[in-house]
Order: C-alpha cells, then sequence, then structure tokens
C-alpha cells in the first residue's frame, strides 16, 4: 500500500517484538555484561531502557524471517521533570539515524533492500518517538539501525526504551474533524490537613488521544477488526496524525519515505470500546481513544 501522509494511520503488526527474533548490537561482549542490555528494547517494558556503550552505535534485529515492513519506531528516553528542563535533553532532533533492511539470504547491515541514508531524528524531546515511514513497505528479514547522537557525547550513552517495525494499516479516509487531544498530568496533590498547604509530587504528562472514523466501507471493516483483535488494550500501536509537512528523505537503497514530526506520532495503546457500530447499509463507525504507551 502507497503511503498517503495527509491522512492517519496505524502500525500495530509489531514484528520486533515477536519470541522469534535475536537482538544484537556492535559488542555482544559488552553488552552481555551490561544491566541495561539492548534486549531490553523489545521487550515493552519501557521502564527497562538499552544504555549504549557510547554515543554512537546500532541495534540489529533479525526478525527470524522475511516480513512486511513500512514502519520503524525508536522511542528514546525524555527529560520530563520541570527542575531538569536546561539539563543536557536525553535526545536532540538535529541527532542521526540510518536504518537498514535486508532479506532473508542477505548481508544484514548491508541495506540491500532498503537503506534510508542518514537522516535526522526529528525528535521531539519532550515525547522522545523517532518515526520512519516508508513510501511503499518491503519485506526483509533483519533491521540495522545505526544511531548516531553527538548532543551525547559529554554523557557517553544514549538510551533506547522501545522500538516496533511492521506494516501499516491506513484507512481509506481520515478520522473526522473535532479529534480530541490531551496531556493528562499525572502529578499527585496533598493538602496538610491544618494549613491547607499543597504538596505535589510531579510526574510526567501522558499523551491521549480521541479520534472517530465514520462512513467506513463493508470492505475495510475486516482491516479494522484485524487491529483490534490483534491489539487489543495491551499491544502497542504506532499512531500518526496526518502529517503533510513531516521530512521527505530520498533513500539510498528502496522506497523513498518520511521522518515523521516528533509531536504529530507517538506510540499508544487502545484503552476504549474496540467496536466496529453499523450506523447505514455499508457504512461503519468508528471511535477509539489511546493512551501513550509510557
Amino acid at each position: 500500500m502507497a503511503l498517503d501522509i495527509t491522512r492517519a494511520w496505524f502500525s500495530y503488526e509489531d514484528h520486533a517484538g515477536q519470541p522469534r527474533c535475536v537482538v544484537t548490537t556492535s559488542d555482544m561482549d559488552l553488552d552481555d555484561a551490561s544491566t541495561s542490555p539492548v534486549a531490553y528494547i523489545v521487550d515493552k517494558l519501557t521502564y527497562r531502557q538499552w544504555q549504549s556503550p557510547s554515543e554512537t552505535d546500532w541495534f540489529q534485529i533479525d526478525f527470524g524471517d522475511d516480513v512486511s515492513i513500512q514502519c520503524l519506531t525508536v522511542v528514546f528516553a525524555r527529560i520530563t521533570s520541570p527542575y531538569r528542563r536546561y539539563d543536557t535533553q536525553e535526545i536532540l532532533p538535529t541527532d542521526t539515524v540510518r536504518h537498514k533492511l535486508d532479506a532473508d539470504g542477505g548481508t544484514p547491515g548491508t541495506g540491500a533492500v532498503f537503506d534510508s541514508g542518514v537522516i535526522d531524528s526529528d525528535i521531539d524531546t519532550k515525547r522522545g518517538y523517532h518515526v520512519c515511514a516508508l513510501a511503499t513497505p518491503v519485506t526483509a528479514r533483519y533491521w540495522r539501525c545505526l544511531i548516531d547522537a553527538p548532543s551525547r557525547a559529554g554523557e557517553g550513552f544514549f538510551l533506547v526504551m522501545f522500538v516496533q517495525a511492521g506494516p501499516i494499516f491506513q484507512p481509506a479516509f481520515n478520522h473526522v474533524y473535532g479529534e480530541r487531544i490531551s496531556y493528562p498530568d499525572n502529578a499527585a496533590l496533598q493538602r496538610a490537613p491544618s494549613s491547607q498547604a499543597v504538596f505535589v509530587t510531579r510526574n510526567e504528562r501522558t499523551l491521549e488521544s480521541q479520534l472517530i472514523w465514520d462512513f467506513i466501507q463493508q470492505s475495510e471493516r475486516d482491516d479494522w477488526r484485524g487491529m483490534f483483535e490483534y491489539a487489543g488494550s495491551s499491544e502497542p500501536v504506532t499512531f500518526s496524525i496526518a502529517s503533510p509537512d513531516a521530512d521527505p528523505f530520498t533513500s539510498v537503497a528502496g522506497p523513498n519515505g518520511w521522518v515523521i514530526e516528533g509531536d504529530k506520532a507517538f506510540v499508544g495503546v487502545f484503552d476504549a470500546d474496540l467496536s466496529i457500530s453499523s450506523r447505514q447499509f455499508n457504512a461503519s463507525i468508528v471511535q477509539i481513544q489511546m493512551t501513550e504507551h509510557r
């Protein structure tokens, strides 16, 4: 399917998180001794992070077989404490990423199927998402992601929380107007009984969104049902709203694509009734609510 970035889309089938996958990095002897190994990037537990041995390194995932890929997502750590606003950020939009995909029987890290070339991460430092969307899907077994974070040279490492790789499902029509985007404050407030003085335990904001797709054709119902059955309310899904201003890139090999701006895409879970309601003959309506997977 050719991607139209002027419409919202989902990537829910995660090939990187399957038990058959093998995750490696540049120095596995060093990684085996690490308390934050590279294997953490696929366990979906975002509080466990890979700490790279330097500010320039790569990870590689063997999916175990050729699979369809159109979206590559890397979730970096972020600074959320208001007291650390002016600290060195965990990652910057000018730090770079390079994605290489190779098929079964090929040489991992060559990029024969797809090589994005060196591209800016386009990270929103408050969110931490790098999302690379290909114009058309490719078939590959190996994904090597090379990260160069000169902004972290003083620290000598970067942190990756979570990665995903999979195909894209894009509804034929965009969601209707009236979408809701919110940032609930997870801070806890307490008041002293006598003085009523406020004591705050600060915490990060969590992105939430609520969107409605209307007049879904009968032929697309199975696509929605397939996504809901796969993801349920526990499996992380990469979601992007319409992003006509996304940064395009010309790949070294394979299809061209876009890096979606860091504030236009996120990884979330569905947390509302996952139902498809008929509204009239050959037309259905879907309302979804997503909460950031953090």
